[in-house]
């Protein structure tokens, strides 16, 4: 496993644990993020990753706070 591998799970892990707090204050702010990971969650995770403007670290923080599965295709 890489670096990048390991810092990715590693903020999903951090990010899950206080995923229940940061939806119940952010939870408006996320509706959007939420609805589209749930109709296409991979072709979703797969479009942020090719847009420069996002670093890796804020796509891997948003998507641990979606409800899209570590295992997704």
């Amino acid at each position: 496993m890489n670096t990048s591998n390991r810092s990715s799970t590693l903020s999903r892990i951090i990010t899950r644990i206080t995923k229940d707090v940061v939806q119940n204050r952010f939870g408006d702010r996320l509706k959007a993020v939420n609805r589209g990971v749930d109709r296409e969650g991979a072709f979703y995770l797969f479009t942020l990753r090719l847009v420069p403007i996002f670093p890796f670290f804020i796509i891997n923080l948003v998507m641990a706070l979606t409800y899209i599965s570590s295992g997704t295709p």
